[in-house]
């Protein structure tokens, strides 16, 4: 069950604003079967197999009683507001029963000690969509102190029941969406060694009938594609004093499809997926004065990022944080600990962008000289607020 209750801002015909509360409920129940058996035909060999059924009773739109209308400056103390609850009973007009069942193996193969292949797949069974086979192939090379991996994929996904059926004004649903596909290729290589490993990696992924929220429903597109890159270094160079360890990491990531929809002409077009930020940088330093003291300090850097394409403003901007962790051992206190964090060391101020479609902008609401209210341009805000310094203090007594 999911109950909730809201304070909704309404403009009405006159385009004054108004205020009503509202009940937000789903009842929703599922039962679960599933089995896993596992075979192990030898050190080098297993296969696990499994099945399960669900059988899930699902509510459509949500059951939405609001209260009065009211000015929001013309509350007074004790005034009945808040509508009657709805009942928790099931309506069948309004409910959806949906059975999926899913047949899957993994399985470990060791040719030699330095060759061995993985494989995964699974077949779903849903009454309401095609049957999908989705698979994972994967093979592993050892050579010496390098290691090389590849992997392939296929995955599938069913839209989910708020995204069928529990539309509202800020957020659209559609009956006639399809399941999404993926297809994804991994290529990584490593190297290791006792005081010093890096690591890179290339992907790709496709995806097919991509779900994508717009205004007030939501479609699928057609193609849409990620690619992008992940390098990774840990040093723990040798030193009589401090135990230095030192780490960075870099990415970089893009991606386009048809996403950005034109309702005249009811088309997708290409356009650059937002709010993903081509570079990112990780790094830090943990070292050990002496023996009770450890010193951890970590940085990340965000580029700058194109936004999505219903979002006002067009780019948010790069940042730095920096982080500090100190943990203290006491010599004269035995089994104790004091842990210092600190969060934004230096109180940098920094936004992310606003979640899916992002389109309230950066101007406040007013009203005008005729009174009306003249709010945000949408229901999501284009940027979120990040925290600033945050300092926690922790005392641990090992009993």
């Amino acid at each position: 069950m999911y109950r909730i209750v809201f304070l909704d801002t309404v403009i009405n015909e006159e385009g004054y604003r108004r205020v009503a509360f509202t009940y937000w409920q789903s009842l929703n129940s599922n039962w679960i079967f599933k089995q896993d058996l596992r075979f192990q035909f030898s050190t080098d060999f297993n296969l696990l197999l499994g099945f399960n059924f669900y059988a899930n009773d699902l509510q459509k739109s949500y059951d939405l009683p609001m209260g009065p209308l009211i000015d929001p400056f013309s509350y007074r103390e004790g005034d009945a507001l808040f509508p009657y609850p709805p009942p928790l009973t099931y309506q069948i007009y309004n409910r959806i029963n949906a059975e999926t069942s899913g047949f899957y193996l993994q399985s470990n193969y060791k040719i030699n000690a330095n060759n061995v292949f993985h494989i995964g797949s699974r077949y779903d069974v849903n009454e309401y969509y095609e049957n999908a086979l989705t698979f994972r192939l994967g093979y592993v090379r050892h050579l010496g102190d390098f290691n090389f991996k590849v992997l392939f994929g296929r995955g599938y996904q069913e839209p989910s029941a708020r995204e069928l059926y529990g539309g509202w004004e800020g957020a659209g649903s559609n009956v006639d969406l399809k399941p999404q596909y993926a297809m994804e290729a991994d290529l990584m290589f490593q190297y290791i060694r006792k005081r010093l490993s890096a690591e890179i990696s290339l992907y790709g992924i496709l995806k097919d009938h991509y779900i994508l929220e717009y205004f007030s429903e939501t479609k699928n597109s057609c193609c849409v594609s990620v690619y992008g890159l992940d390098m990774r270094v840990n040093y723990m160079p040798e030193a009589d004093r401090w135990d230095p360890h030192f780490w960075v990491s870099y990415s970089y990531v893009r991606g386009s499809g048809r996403i950005e929809y034109v309702p005249l002409t009811d088309e997708f077009i290409e356009s650059a997926i937002g709010d993903l930020a081509p570079h990112k940088f990780h790094g830090g330093l943990e070292i050990s004065p002496v023996k009770s003291l450890l010193l951890n300090y970590s940085f990340r850097w965000i580029s700058e990022r194109e936004t999505w394409y219903s979002n006002p403003i067009p780019t948010v901007k790069a940042f730095l944080v920096n982080d500090l962790s100190i943990v203290y051992r006491p010599s004269f206190v035995d089994n104790t600990t004091v842990h210092l964090r600190v969060k934004n060391l230096f109180n940098a101020h920094y936004f992310h962008p606003g979640i899916r479609r992002a389109d309230g902008g950066d101007k406040p609401g007013y009203f005008d000289v005729d009174g009306r209210w003249r709010g945000s341009s949408g229901w999501y805000n284009s940027l979120l607020p990040q925290s600033g310094r945050e300092i926690y203090i922790s005392l641990r007594y090992r009993l």
